[in-house]
């Protein structure tokens, strides 16, 4: 079937979004819905077509990301036999084929042990993957620039991505080569056979997004791409770059024998005022015109600092709110430079009471929890460092009051236990008072779990090695602590902490399933230091991300987060 290209601005696009969901979900003997679009945009676009359509729910309408639709089709038509392999796994297997490297890198020799490099080595074969290149194209493009850094790196780039696949090899299957394998058995996904598809949302038309649309087109009944690009020659090269994406994707159709068309939607905005028009029309053209007469529905605000700044905003949305009516969640806050302004935007909108949603994000492996988790591994795996028992004892996830952590402490210092002291029973000898004899009591109730762990971790299947980890979460009551954190932050009104402790064990168990699934045809289980150090690089890459906590509250993060809900008042601070 063919393929039409909707181009207009972003609120053009989603009106017209909004407008198809409400007539083909009327039609109650339509075809299936699906809507393709970017991960972080699934809920918000779920409730723009809902809510278009005056409905609390359908059957036929359904919102994936790219990767969820490639699972949606695997399971009508038949997955492969390997396990999953996702982000965390592919930082997994990139650290474990850097240490089976025997040749040394020429550029990244001395980074390739850093924390967080190879979860940016995984991230870049992901990158070639995506855009259809092996490790051959990588050395063409190496041989091109012999002698030169870039050179260099790229040959170095090739090394990885030759290492990786090895490793990969016969494990399981990553996002791209599932993405191939369930485009290959489109065939045998029945729900997509005649169904309506939108892609929207996407401010690239990417090689991964392209193979879809083109599969895609040769089972459903009508395939609909939203591009946001402009018209008017005059701001062109702000639409270059998804201009020749679009353009590449082009070529594709044609190669494929798949008819496209292209409609353009130029309407203005129905209620936009004329400083809006101006601006929507004028601010990326070079050269702008000017527009006669005030616009008063603009306003400049010049701040003495930061601090003044966000006093100001949180000012002028209180007086928003209680003058003209509008609610919390009308009004959005795009916030450049977020290190510098988010901590006076906190304490303004905290003096003003004034509820908001910064969507910040942070690495599991900085949570308690896990840094609690990955202390414990490092001493089960050896040598015994003094700074993992401390963080063991300081985190408050060993099992013992901080009151008992802080008398074993002072205890150990005065009595110079260190090292694998720690892992040995404490022979009281003369002790009048009882003091050896309770802090062999704290010892092992702290380190006992530790020990067992570290036999664990030694012996037995891969399968085995990680129930060893499990126990070790049970035997410290962690499940029953996260949860008792979680209430007690709630009831202290931080709901975005609270959210975070059931975050981190779901990541934690997760990566312990990937190991697993990874390791389950390997000839050999992983050795103690191999696995703390897997643990280590998932929890490394894993971000926890808030979620809204209240329906009226002002969205406030980077500009091009804020892409589905309409606001009625915009702020750019920053």
């Amino acid at each position: 079937m063919a393929v039409t290209f909707l181009t207009g601005g972003a609120w053009q696009l989603r009106r017209q979004l909004s407008e198809e969901m409400r007539a083909h979900l009327a039609d109650e003997s339509g075809e299936n819905i699906i809507i393709v679009v970017p991960g972080q945009l699934t809920l918000e676009t779920e409730q723009l077509a809902l809510d278009a359509a005056e409905r609390s729910g359908s059957f036929r309408l359904q919102v994936l990301s790219v990767r969820r639709l490639c699972d949606r089709i695997l399971e009508q038509a038949g997955g492969s036999d390997g396990a999953r392999i996702d982000e965390n796994g592919r930082a997994m297997l990139m650290r474990r084929a850097i240490d089976q490297m025997d040749e040394p890198l020429r550029v990244y020799e001395r980074a390739k042990a850093n924390p967080g490099f190879a979860a940016l080595g995984a991230a870049a074969v992901s990158q070639w993957k995506e855009a259809g290149m092996d490790a051959e194209d990588i050395d063409m493009l190496a041989k091109a620039r012999e002698g030169t850094p870039l050179g260099d790196k790229l040959r170095d780039l090739s090394a990885l991505y030759r290492a990786w696949h090895e490793c990969a090899e016969g494990l399981g299957v990553d996002d791209e080569d599932a993405r191939r394998l369930a485009m290959s058995r489109l065939e045998g996904a029945p729900f997509f056979h005649g169904a309506k598809v939108w892609f929207y949302g996407f401010d690239l038309l990417t090689r991964p997004v392209a193979d879809c649309v083109c599969a895609l087109a040769q089972v459903c009944a009508s395939v609909c791409v939203l591009v946001p690009m402009g018209e008017s020659a005059r701001d062109a090269r702000l639409y270059e770059p998804i201009q020749k994406t679009y353009e590449r994707m082009l070529s594709m159709l044609r190669e494929a024998g798949v008819p496209f068309a292209r409609r353009r939607i130029n309407e203005e905005h129905p209620r936009a005022q004329n400083g809006v028009r101006t601006l929507e029309r004028e601010l990326f053209c070079f050269p702008a015109a000017q527009q006669s007469g005030q616009a008063r529905e603009v306003r400049l605000y010049s701040a003495r600092n930061p601090r003044d700044e966000a006093e100001h905003i949180a000012a002028s949305i209180r007086q928003m709110v209680r003058r003209h009516g509008l609610r919390y969640a009308d009004i959005a806050l795009a916030v450049q430079g977020e290190a510098d302004m988010l901590p006076a935007l906190k304490r303004a909108f905290s003096l003003y009471k004034i509820p908001v949603f910064f969507p910040e994000s942070r690495m599991a492996a900085s949570h308690p929890l896990s840094a609690s988790l990955l202390a414990a591994l490092n001493i089960a795996a050896g040598p015994v460092r003094e700074s993992d028992v401390q963080a063991l004892l300081s985190l408050g996830w060993c099992g013992l009051s901080d009151d008992e952590c802080d008398r074993m402490r002072n205890f150990a210092f005065t009595r110079g236990v260190t090292g694998r002291k720690w892992l040995r029973p404490y022979l009281p000898g003369v002790d009048p008072e009882g003091i050896n004899a309770a802090f062999e009591e704290m010892r092992q109730a702290a380190f006992g779990p530790v020990e067992r762990l570290a036999k664990g971790m030694r012996t037995g299947s891969v399968r085995e090695r990680l129930e060893a980890v499990f126990r070790y979460l049970q035997d410290t009551g962690a499940y029953g602590r996260m949860l008792s954190q979680a209430d007690t932050m709630a009831a202290a009104d931080e709901p975005v902490r609270a959210a975070e402790g059931p975050q981190v064990w779901g990541r934690i168990t997760a990566c312990l399933d990937q190991i697993a699934a990874l390791y389950a045809n390997a000839k050999q289980p992983p050795s103690a230091d191999v696995l703390a150090e897997l643990i280590r690089q998932s929890l490394c890459v894993t971000e926890l991300k808030p979620l809204p906590q209240s329906a009226d509250a002002v969205a406030a993060g980077a500009l091009e987060h804020m892409k589905t809900r309409p606001v009625r008042l915009l702020i750019i601070a920053g």
